[in-house]
Parts: structure tokens; C-alpha cells; sequence
């Protein structure tokens, strides 16, 4: 069993001939990560990306990435061995039995895989005269010294567990006694007869980047022993098993990266240079607005490709990959990315064409302008539906007799909305009853203002007509005081519409007197809806007719209303 196990063991030790650091190493470092922010987009994110004030690239600290190499190791272990013939050798007698044995050691790690190591150790075997023969503890007392220099080649580069290949060189000479004088005798052989190499397999835990604990198994074959080495058998190999400890003494120090360039061009699908944000890791440029040109400065050079993230305003986000090497020091990475623009969702208006003062719908000819400018056909119900891309419009809307009107509107991404026009005639009247004034005043009641509220709304909802503000009065009176006074009160209508923000100029007032009754002056419902306030809509303003400013009266605040008279105007 033991020709077998021995076996394997050199086998597979000479096969690699390197061997694996005995401390933990670092993890080689990863690229900065992104800052803030955006949080990192997907790639093809459906989302735009928004507009970032500039950032000027920051500026590399010097950042430290371990090399995964040169530290010093100081450790030992302790264990068993067990001399055997090795599976080549016959005629071997056994004459030892399991002794113990421990070794100092200091060692070199190169890096994560491959580290080298000096092993000086202590070791105490039993004998016995004849095979089979118990012993005691009397008969330990071949002392042997081994010495090698070990490699080591770590498999699998993991943080914790990690398994490792040993191949071994070194000596073994061999003492009864640990006296001066039989150790120099051990040492001033032919120490040629004492050589051993072989190798073993090992199995690493690392407590953190300082220590670590390992389990071993080696083994050695000497060769044909001379006489003299102090053993009482002819085997000539040994199997040891040890656990041990390692510390990272110290490391010949930290490099630091070198400082890569990336660059590149940010446009759409036209070529067109777009203003964007591009960040490589922590850093952040701007684009040049009008070329789309970018540059980013000081960027460590690592192992791993960092992560790119570009945003512009309208545009999908996007993602990829850009790899810095010590080639960019001097000559720049170069990163060129095109922008895919925001999907369009259309958006729709619904809306209907109508007289005004009436309701009744419109056979009318619309006009669209904004983005495209199209004519819109109106069906005999006065209604339209349209499907247009997000942006501002303004929709022209005209009918035989009428007043062409405008109506704006914006078309957001996927909404859909409702517009109603309505167009007012031309010369249309509209009577506004129960605005009243105080007896043989131009002074308007506080009971008028609903009316005037609801005059008012007319000239809002339509801007683009001129009106004239008419009054009326009943026959009480003479006629030409009822004219001065229908003017005056008009007068007052006017001023009351400038105070809520209505144009002087699209407006005129003139007083009728009681030239134009609507009904019967002899009753008192009658009088009632002469004295009147009306709107006629205007092709353009024109002055008032002369009246004698001594018999205008300026408007002043409403005052409590009062019963009608026969009397009141």
C-alpha cells in the first residue's frame, strides 16, 4: 500500500515542478465602480437618459493595487513520518517505526500561483534490531535533519481553501544524538548520500491576507544510503504528514497602476456629435457639444475591463466594456459609441368644431401647424381625430361667416386628449341682460357682477375677435339724456373689463339710448330688457361717436341694489 501511495505522490509532484504560496494573496482589484448616480443604467435601457451639469474627469489618487507577489514568509509545521522502500527497491528490511518531525521554514511568494521555500527541521525516529519486534520508547533515538528547498504551485486560486502541488530538493543526514559532536560528524560525510527529492500535495486555509494554516503529505527517497548515515534498515524513502502555519512577514511594497487614456466620439445615427455624459468607472467627462469628442485622463491600469456608461438627453442610455492597458499611457484608448434616440409613442387629440353662442357643430377646414404642417378635413358633425408625435401644435380653424380661430395644444408621449374650437360669427350680438346701474347712473350695481363675469368669458375664450360694448336704455327719459347715459354706462362696462386684463384695444364702447328696444317699453318686464349691455363682434375697433364729456360720469364701485321704477334707466 504504502509502494502505491508513494507512488502517485512523486508522480504527480514531478509532473508540475512548481509549487503555491504558502500566505493568502489579494484579490486581484476590480475596476473603480461608477460613482453615484446614475445608478448604473441596463444596457438599451428604454429610458432617456437626463442632462448632467459638466464634470471635469477626477483625477486619479494614487491608488495602490497589490501585485499578488513578493512577500516574505516565515512558518512551521509538525508532524509524522514513517521510513518505506520505495516501490523500485526491493529487499529492503523495515526496521523503523513512525517517528515525529518538524521543520522552520522561510519562503518567497512570487505571486498568486508560485512561491518558493527553505525548510530546516528536527526529526526523531525509533529502531528496532529485528522486523516484528515490539519496542519502547528506549529505541527513538535516530535522530534525523532534514533540509530542502521546496516550490510550491497553488491550483486553485481561491480566498480560503486552496489546494497546492510540492516538488522538494534537499538533504537528510542522520544521527544517534543531537551532541555537537555527532551532529558535525552527521554533516562531514559525503553528504551526496544523504540527498532526497520527491514532492507532495497540500491543502492551504487562509485566516486573511496575513495567515494561514495548511495540511501536507510528502514524500522523499534518498537513493542507495551509505553505511555510515546512521540507520539501523535498508529503506530508502520516507512519507511525512504535517499541519502547519504561515504568516505574511512583509512585501517588498504596493505598485502603483499606471495612468491610462480613454477617448472616443459619442453621436447618433446620423454621425451627428451629441452633448452627453460618459463615465469610464469613477471618472466622468462631458462631451464636446458640437463634436461629441470626449477625453478622460488618469485611469488606473488594471486587469479587468471597466465598465462605460453614456447618457444624452433624447437619446436610450447605453452600456459597454473598455479595456486600458500600458500601451494608453502614451496612446489613448479609443471608445466610439453611437446613441440610439428615445422611442416615439404618438399621441392622439379628439375634438369637435362648434358655433360659439350656440353648440351646433361645424363643417369647418382646420390647419395643423407644429412638427409637420397638414390640412384637416371636418366631418358634417363638426368632429376630427388626429395621431401626431409629442410636441407643440397649433390648430387654424375656419368656417364660412365665422371668425378663424386658433387653438394651441401639446401632444405629450402616448397621451391622449380633447379639443373643442368654437368659432363666433361674424357681426354676432351677444345680449347680457340684468347688468344694472344706478338710477339715472353710469355707476354698476354689486349685483352685476355674475353678468360681467360671464361677458368677460367671451372675450377670454376668443382673443382674436374686436368688439363693440353697446348700451341700451328704456324710453323713461328723454331721448337725449338716454343716449348720454347708455354711453356712459358702456363706458363703465369697458373700464370694468380692462380692470380684469381685456385690451383696451379690442374694445369700443357706444350708448344707444332707447333707439333699439328688444321689447315692449310699456311694462315693466319690457323696460327691463331694453336696459341691456350687448357684445357685437367687429371686424375692427372704431372710435365711439361724439358725446359731450360734460354729460359722461366716471364709473364707480357698485353700490346696494335698489327696487325697480317706472324711472330707472
Amino acid at each position: 500500500m504504502y509502494k502505491t501511495i508513494a507512488a502517485f505522490i512523486i508522480c504527480l509532484a514531478l509532473t508540475t515542478a512548481v509549487a503555491v504560496a504558502q500566505t493568502p494573496t489579494a484579490k486581484p482589484p476590480a475596476p473603480p465602480a461608477p460613482s453615484a448616480a446614475p445608478a448604473p443604467a441596463k444596457k438599451d435601457d428604454a429610458k432617456p437618459a437626463d442632462k448632467k451639469a459638466e464634470q471635469k474627469p477626477a483625477a486619479a489618487k494614487p491608488q495602490t493595487v497589490s501585485s499578488g507577489g513578493g512577500h516574505i514568509l516565515l512558518g512551521g509545521q509538525l508532524g509524522v513520518c514513517k521510513l518505506v522502500d520505495s516501490p523500485w527497491h526491493s529487499g529492503g528490511v523495515d526496521q523503523s517505526t513512525v517517528g515525529l518531525v518538524g521543520d522552520v521554514m522561510v519562503g518567497y511568494s512570487f505571486g498568486p500561483s508560485l512561491s518558493v521555500r527553505a525548510d530546516i527541521g528536527l526529526g526523531l525516529l525509533g529502531t528496532k534490531a529485528a522486523a516484528f519486534e515490539p519496542i519502547d520508547a528506549s529505541q527513538f533515538s535516530t535522530t534525523v535533519i532534514p533540509v530542502s528547498v521546496d516550490v510550491l504551485y497553488r491550483i486553485m486560486k481561491k480566498p480560503a481553501f486552496s489546494p497546492y502541488l510540492i516538488g522538494s530538493v534537499g538533504i537528510m543526514p542522520w544521527s544517534q544524538g543531537l551532541d555537537a559532536d555527532t551532529l558535525q560528524d552527521a554533516f562531514s560525510g559525503d553528504l551526496k548520500t544523504n540527498m532526497v527529492f520527491g514532492g507532495g500535495i497540500g491543502l492551504q486555509y487562509a485566516f486573511n491576507q496575513r495567515m494561514s494554516a495548511f495540511l501536507e503529505g510528502r514524500y522523499h527517497y534518498f537513493g542507495q544510503k551509505a553505511a555510515t548515515n546512521g540507520a539501523l534498515d535498508t529503506n530508502n524513502a520516507i512519507v511525512r504528514g504535517s499541519v502547519g502555519v504561515a504568516m505574511n512577514l512583509f512585501s517588498r511594497g504596493q505598485e502603483k497602476p499606471a495612468l491610462a487614456v480613454v477617448k472616443g466620439r459619442i453621436t447618433d445615427k446620423s454621425m451627428k456629435g451629441l452633448d452627453a455624459s460618459v463615465t469610464v468607472g469613477s471618472f466622468t467627462a462631458r462631451t464636446s457639444p458640437a463634436t461629441g469628442d470626449f477625453q478622460i485622463a488618469n485611469v488606473p491600469v488594471v486587469a479587468a475591463p471597466y465598465q462605460m456608461l453614456v447618457e444624452a438627453a433624447g437619446f436610450l442610455a447605453k452600456t459597454s466594456t473598455v479595456q486600458v492597458t500600458r500601451q494608453n499611457v502614451k496612446t489613448p484608448a479609443v471608445k466610439n459609441l453611437t446613441l440610439d434616440p428615445v422611442p416615439v409613442k404618438p399621441g392622439t387629440v379628439a375634438g369637435s368644431v362648434l358655433d360659439y353662442k350656440t353648440g351646433a357643430p361645424l363643417a369647418a377646414r382646420l390647419v395643423l401647424n407644429g412638427p409637420k404642417t397638414q390640412t384637416i378635413a371636418v366631418d358634417a358633425k363638426g368632429l376630427f381625430a388626429l395621431s401626431l408625435d409629442p410636441g407643440k401644435y397649433d390648430i387654424l380653424a375656419k368656417a364660412d361667416g365665422y371668425h378663424d380661430k386658433t387653438a394651441a395644444f401639446t401632444i405629450k408621449d402616448g397621451e391622449a386628449q380633447k379639443l373643442s374650437i368654437g368659432l363666433i360669427k361674424k357681426k354676432e350680438v351677444f345680449a347680457f341682460e340684468n347688468i344694472t346701474f344706478d338710477v339715472g347712473k353710469a355707476t354698476i350695481r354689486l349685483e352685476s357682477e355674475p353678468v360681467l363675469s360671464q361677458l368677460l368669458k367671451v372675450l377670454q375664450d376668443n382673443p382674436e375677435i374686436n368688439v363693440e360694448i353697446a348700451g341700451h336704455t328704456d324710453k323713461v327719459g328723454s331721448p337725449k339724456n338716454n343716449l348720454v347715459l347708455s354711453q356712459a354706462r358702456a363706458a363703465a362696462v369697458v373700464k370694468w373689463l380692462m380692470d380684469k386684463g381685456v385690451r383696451n384695444d379690442r374694445m369700443v364702447s357706444r350708448g344707444y339710448g332707447d333707439s333699439k328696444p328688444v321689447a315692449d317699453n310699456k311694462t315693466k318686464a319690457g323696460r327691463a330688457k331694453n336696459r341691456r349691455i350687448e357684445i357685437a363682434v367687429l371686424e375692427s375697433v372704431a372710435p365711439p361717436p361724439p358725446t359731450r364729456p360734460e354729460d359722461l360720469k366716471a364709473p364707480v364701485m357698485p353700490a346696494p341694489a335698489k327696487p325697480d321704477t317706472a324711472k330707472k334707466k
